[in-house]
């Protein structure tokens, strides 16, 4: 019995980091996982790569608990998001790799579900702070997702068309080593944007977020205010770096990119509306 998925990754408009508030968009980037059970055995064995696969193997086995499913498994994930670099790939390997132990099952698609595992494993895997149900909503349904973490609740979802570009530094930033207590002092400010977001100001709320978290966490707000200088509507720090994205119109696309190409890496992107998928 075998099983496959892919779901997307994601990038910040809000952290939800300060406030337990958070608002994302998904991407073009995805992880694909491949479940193959093993009903005769115990073991649950995953593969990700270079990367831990922790988070991989605790998903399925929180998955077949969650059914009441005593059996074993392998799980492969293959991926083309950068890892520690705020965009989501934790989110996509937890949520691509559930699905995929769903399909392999032959269990009905529930997405509450499916949420509810994905982000207890997070947390069990120490890959996120607050539970990450923004990030974890986008890359299940798509769109732009804002969420209360806190309650562990998704407030609203919207379809957007509209183009991204990603900028990804060689330096890494793995989430458990942020520097909590410090964002918190801007929990007041950062709810202020979550509200812009939530009444449609999401370009505003977007570079507020972007600005306050990058200087919080000692990133360089300038390559935010290169973004907007060349053009982008917004731009911000994603998750808690070490990426930068900006949402940008076609007829800006080719300058804001050609602005933080001097600086490395950059993805073209989108947000993407389309959600995961059982293959």
């Amino acid at each position: 019995m075998k099983g496959e998925a892919t779901a997307n990754g994601a990038a910040t408009i809000i952290n939800a980091i300060a406030g337990y508030r958070g608002v994302a968009y998904a991407t073009t980037l995805k992880t694909k996982a491949t479940v193959e059970l093993k009903p005769n055995q115990k073991e649950i064995k995953g593969d990700a790569g270079r990367i831990d696969p922790t988070l991989i193997e605790k998903t399925v086995k929180k998955t077949l608990n969650y059914y009441n499913k005593d059996q074993g498994a392998y799980v492969k994930t293959q991926s083309n998001i950068p890892v520690a670099r705020g965009l989501k790939s934790s989110s996509a390997a937890a949520n691509a790799t559930a699905l995929a132990t769903i399909s392999a099952l032959n269990i009905e698609r529930n997405n509450q579900e499916i949420l509810e595992i994905t982000i207890e494993a997070a947390k069990e895997a120490e890959v996120t702070i607050t539970g990450a149900m923004d990030d974890a909503t986008a890359s299940l349904l798509g769109g732009i997702t804002i969420t209360n973490n806190e309650k562990n609740k998704l407030i609203e979802r919207r379809e957007k068309n509209h183009k991204a570009l990603i900028y990804i530094p060689q330096k890494k930033e793995y989430t458990k080593r942020t520097d909590v207590e410090k964002t918190r002092l801007l929990t007041k400010e950062i709810k202020k944007a979550y509200e812009l977001a939530k009444n449609h100001h999401i370009y505003e709320a977007m570079t507020i977020n972007g600005i306050l978290y990058s200087t919080a966490l000692d990133q360089d707000p300038e390559i935010i205010l290169e973004a907007l200088e060349a053009g982008a509507e917004a731009a911000s720090l994603s998750g808690t770096g070490s990426a930068y994205t900006a949402l940008v119109k076609q007829k800006n696309l080719q300058r804001v990119k050609q602005k933080w190409k001097k600086h490395g890496k950059v993805i073209e992107t989108k947000i993407n509306n389309e959600g995961a998928k059982i293959l």
